[in-house]
């Protein structure tokens, strides 16, 4: 979890998609709330291969308060692809 601030910096700062990339990875392995926050904010607010990176990242949270979350983000969510995104990783796993 300490890493969660230095890896998010380098995610703003990179000028290279490739290192974007991998510190969205790192952050997805971190599973915090935060983490998941951040991971949410970068899937609304890009496009592409960032996207898919923050929706792999997601997919593979296992942190039960980030799901609240997820859902939430869902419901007000406008744009309707981004949203069945979401309301997918929102929805209770059987």
């Amino acid at each position: 979890p300490h890493a969660f601030n230095p890896l998010a910096r380098i995610y703003r700062e990179a000028d290279d998609a490739r290192v974007q990339s991998t510190a969205l990875e790192s952050i997805g392995k971190i599973q915090s709330v935060e983490a998941g926050e951040f991971l949410l904010m970068v899937l609304r607010q890009e496009e592409g291969e960032l996207r898919e990176v923050s929706r792999r990242a997601l997919a593979g949270f296992d942190n039960s308060d980030v799901l609240p979350i997820v859902r939430q983000y869902a419901q007000i969510e406008t744009n309707a692809a981004l949203r069945e995104v979401l309301d997918k990783r929102g929805a209770p796993q059987t």
